[in-house]
C-alpha cells in the first residue's frame, strides 16, 4: 500500500513537471507580462512630463521606467491610483530623477492639474 501511494505521488510530480515545460511562457517572481495599454499610459505620462520640465534622454528613460512600474503596480493591486501611490511611491522616485528646478515645475503642474 505504501509503495502504491509513493508511486502515485512520484507520477503526480513527474506529470506536473512535464506539463510545466510544455510551451507555456511563464514569468518568474517580479516579472510581468508586457501590457501594451499600460506601456502606452506610461509613455503618455512621460511625454506630458517631458513637455513641462524638458527631460534629458537619460531622465526620460528613467521616468518612463518609473511610470511603467507605477501603472503595473496599479493593475496588480486592483486598487486605484491612491492605493498604488501609497504602496509604490512614484513621486519619491521622480524626485530622485528630476533636478530641483524640474521638481518644482512638476509640483506646480501637478497642483494646476496639468499632470497626475
Amino acid at each position: 500500500m505504501k509503495k502504491l501511494i509513493f508511486i502515485a505521488l512520484v507520477f503526480a510530480f513527474a506529470t506536473s513537471a512535464v506539463s510545466a515545460q510544455s510551451g507555456n511562457v511563464s514569468f518568474s517572481a517580479g516579472q510581468q507580462a508586457p501590457n501594451p495599454n499600460l506601456d502606452a499610459k506610461a509613455k503618455d505620462a512621460t511625454d506630458r512630463l517631458n513637455a513641462i520640465v524638458n527631460l534629458s534622454q537619460d531622465q526620460y528613460n528613467q521616468v518612463l521606467q518609473a511610470n511603467k512600474n507605477f501603472y503595473y503596480q496599479v493593475q496588480n493591486t486592483g486598487g486605484g491610483r491612491k492605493t498604488a501611490r501609497q504602496g509604490y511611491g512614484r513621486d519619491e522616485q521622480l524626485k530622485s530623477i528630476l533636478t530641483s528646478d524640474q521638481w518644482q515645475q512638476y509640483q506646480t503642474a501637478k497642483q494646476n492639474g496639468q499632470i497626475q
